[in-house]
């Protein structure tokens, strides 16, 4: 159960009025951003202070590997665009130390978000990081709850190794989930669901960071760090090699729905009302080849509808 102390790792204490104080549920979860610039944790703490911002996060994290404290963990901060999430989740957004599109991080900030998750999870009694590239797993990603590339493909390379780097530090004893992998073949359409664009499959680092798009595979990796090499189809400047937990099925279309012929139509209400059970005889009556009696039976059988319908509007 969550004992909502702070940890002890801060250097700087400047909170944020954007909160709900107290959290309704236990901490439960981890959700890390970026800042999108190089900032001081003095000045992100005090631009997550101005009025109308509207935005914050439990801790902040500098190039440098000071910590700030923002909001306390007991409260909900307002950093990952959903309630539910940040009702269980303690919120840490990190610098980056150079910009777009890689968003790079320090190794001082990496080794002190390390320190300061395993501290949270400690103290709030999280026995197990999982990230399974979904929102459900005990690490969370902003990109999860808002159209957006935050955390940035940098960081967000790094999940799988921050969910198996906690578990061995807290002595967990279940293998981490990788994220999700699909089996994909080249030609498929596929869902990029946004983040880094890689030159080759084996890169390290990406070339660009591109949101959501609809991509063709055009060449797989089996078994390379960027496994999949896609190519937008919508307009959306993916193309290139990318990671499998960034990719999705698109799932087929339905089939469209039957088109019911007048006949059709009118002899599916008179079994609805009573009238008739045999839909393929009737139906093979009214638009048979004795044309008179098809009429006949037509008209007879609407009359009835008609009735039906005249006598339930009494």
């Amino acid at each position: 159960m969550s004992n909502f102390t702070n940890s002890p790792l801060i250097s700087l204490t400047n909170l944020s009025p954007f909160n709900n104080s107290p959290r309704n549920q236990p901490i439960r979860k981890i959700t890390i951003h970026h800042f999108a610039g190089n900032a001081t944790i003095e000045a992100v703490s005090n631009f997550l202070r101005q009025p109308g911002r509207n935005a914050s996060y439990n801790y902040g994290i500098g190039s440098d590997g000071r910590v700030v404290l923002i909001v306390n963990e007991r409260d909900r901060c307002w950093g990952s665009s959903s309630g539910d999430n940040d009702h269980q989740a303690v919120v840490i957004g990190v610098a980056n130390n150079t910009g777009g599109p890689t968003w790079g991080i320090s190794d001082a900030a990496f080794e002190t978000l390390l320190n300061l998750v395993r501290c949270i999870c400690t103290r709030n009694n999280i026995r197990q990081i999982t990230y399974d590239g979904t929102r459900s797993g005990t690490l969370t990603r902003h990109n999860f709850f808002a159209a957006t590339l935050c955390p940035g493909p940098t960081l967000q390379a790094r999940f799988p190794e921050i969910a198996e780097t906690m578990n061995r530090l807290l002595g967990a004893n279940t293998t981490t989930p990788r994220p999700s992998v699909y089996t994909f073949s080249i030609g498929e359409v596929v869902q990029f669901t946004g983040g880094g664009v890689f030159t080759s499959s084996t890169a390290a680092a990406p070339a660009h960071s591109r949101g959501p798009s609809r991509c063709r595979v055009t060449s797989i990796a089996t078994g390379r760090r960027n496994p999949l090499h896609l190519v937008s189809e919508d307009g959306g400047r993916v193309h290139g090699w990318v990671m499998a937990a960034d990719v999705r099925p698109i799932p087929p279309a339905l089939p469209p729905a039957p088109v019911r012929t007048p006949e059709e139509i009118m002899i599916d209400n008179a079994i609805a009302a009573g009238l008739i059970t045999d839909r393929a005889h009737w139906l093979g009556v009214v638009t048979g080849n004795v044309k008179p009696v098809a009429a006949n039976v037509r008209r007879m059988m609407q009359n009835a509808l008609d009735a039906i319908d005249a006598a339930a509007s009494r």
